[in-house]
């Protein structure tokens, strides 16, 4: 489900955005700050165009920002928003989330040229089972809390 909404962003223009609205099952790090019980608000979680049948269904593993929590470690002054602390996003668009397709992993594509920018991407979970890295990722955010 998507939702239309602003979002202030850190240098204090608003903008007009689009939210994902994510049911969350479990969550492996942390204490997501929700508006409705049980899901989260995701920040451009799809590109313009595209409509809730193009999004993947079923489980996937997303790796989130609070936007609050960055104004903070930036320095950034707070938002005027009193919804802020319930805003999330990825961490870029490419990276961040994990797919069960059919029981294996699937990772998005990223165009070759961002690679020299962003890194090697996690293209190396592709194919291997989803809940052997659910576990992995369980074990090492217990380890870190």
């Amino acid at each position: 489900m998507f939702g239309k909404g602003e979002l202030e962003l850190f240098e204090g223009t608003v903008i007009g955005m689009m939210f994902g609205v994510v049911t969350v099952d479990e969550v492996l790090k942390g204490t997501p700050q929700a508006k409705m019980p049980g899901t989260i608000l995701v920040a451009e979680l799809a590109q313009r165009g595209m409509s809730e049948a193009d999004l993947p269904a079923g489980e996937v593993v997303l790796f989130l920002n609070n936007y609050a929590q960055q104004r903070v470690e930036s320095g950034a002054a707070p938002s005027k928003d009193p919804d802020d602390r319930y805003y999330y996003s990825r961490p870029n668009s490419y990276q961040g989330v994990l797919r069960n397709y059919d029981g294996v992993v699937e990772v998005v594509d990223v165009p070759r040229r961002w690679e020299e920018f962003v890194g090697p991407l996690a293209s190396r979970l592709d194919g291997k089972p989803f809940g052997e890295i659910v576990d992995r990722i369980r074990a090492f955010t217990a380890g870190s809390q």
